[in-house]
């Protein structure tokens, strides 16, 4: 039972989830449920056996959605909410709750307060710009993203990632010297 009294049926997330998968796209992914705010994409929304399971990509590049991160990173904000329309729905006459038995679901929200006390997120991945080698803190985070303790994460950092990322410099001055040597020959003659 949520805030409002309602409860979401088993099921009732199917019709519309379908729906959305035959427009070849998810609801929006919103900060607050602030139609203005889009912070990035849905990627998998699925009903398992305790709800909806959805998983998304913050843009960070996107102010709100690199807050959005950050808070969610420190464990700031860790709620979801959905927008949606009961299209169906029961209420126990006795007990006033609302049961949903089908919904159209419009969006997702990361947001500060849940009405569902169990509608959380329970991951949030390091962020590494594509073709990049993260910072040697962001591999280590990216490593106990993956299950990995604190210290096997330093070790492995510290071990193999430290020498790659020392290879990776050492390369790029080499590349700066030669494309230096090349400018000074050519304007040397």
């Amino acid at each position: 039972v949520d805030s409002y009294g309602e409860i979401v049926q088993k099921g009732a997330f199917k019709a519309s989830l379908k729906a959305w998968a035959k427009r070849g796209k998810l609801p929006a992914l919103l900060w607050q449920h602030d139609p203005k705010q889009p912070i990035g994409v849905w990627l998998e929304m699925a009903e398992d056996s305790t709800g909806l399971r959805v998983k998304g990509r913050l843009a960070l590049d996107v102010p709100q959605g690199a807050a959005a991160y950050a808070l969610m990173k420190m464990g700031a904000v860790d709620g979801l909410s959905i927008g949606f329309v009961a299209t169906k729905w029961v209420t126990d006459s006795k007990t006033d709750l609302v049961t949903l038995v089908d919904i159209d679901l419009w969006e997702g929200s990361v947001v500060t307060f849940p009405a569902g006390p169990n509608a959380r997120i329970d991951g949030v991945k390091a962020s590494v710009e594509y073709g990049k080698l993260p910072t040697l803190r962001e591999f280590e985070s990216i490593l106990g993203d993956l299950g990995f303790s604190n210290s096997e994460a330093t070790t492995i950092a510290s071990k193999g990632f430290a020498l790659l990322l020392r290879q990776r410099e050492s390369d790029a001055q080499k590349r700066e010297l030669t494309l230096a040597d090349i400018v000074s020959t050519i304007t040397n003659h």
